[in-house]
């Protein structure tokens, strides 16, 4: 299943040509936003494989911050690390707006 159909996203002429800068800006936001859910569920799945260190005792609010709190880490991660990820997602991504760009 493809993410991206057939229509043009913003940014993109009808005729598939390079897309615009804002194109671009957007891909490279959403490569960023895809890293952090990334980390976000390699830190739920670290934290599940840990076992219940004490999960059991642990409410619903307590749970509900603490998954707020991995999404908060997951985000700053996402934003202070060198976006490996998010660089090899912009690749892919962008190869979808314009097959005949070679993205370096």
């Amino acid at each position: 299943m493809s993410l991206i159909g057939p229509v043009a996203p913003a940014g993109v002429s009808a005729m598939g040509a390079t897309p615009t800068r804002d194109a671009k800006a957007e891909v490279q936001k959403l490569a960023h936003q895809l890293e952090s859910v990334f980390m976000n569920q390699m830190f739920q799945a670290m934290r599940s494989a840990t076992g219940s260190l004490g999960e059991e005792s642990q409410d619903s609010a307590q749970q509900m911050f603490q998954s707020m709190l991995d999404q908060q880490v997951s985000t700053l991660a996402a934003d202070k690390l060198d976006g490996v990820v998010s660089k090899a997602l912009y690749r892919q991504l962008l190869r979808h707006l314009a097959p005949e760009e070679v993205v370096k």
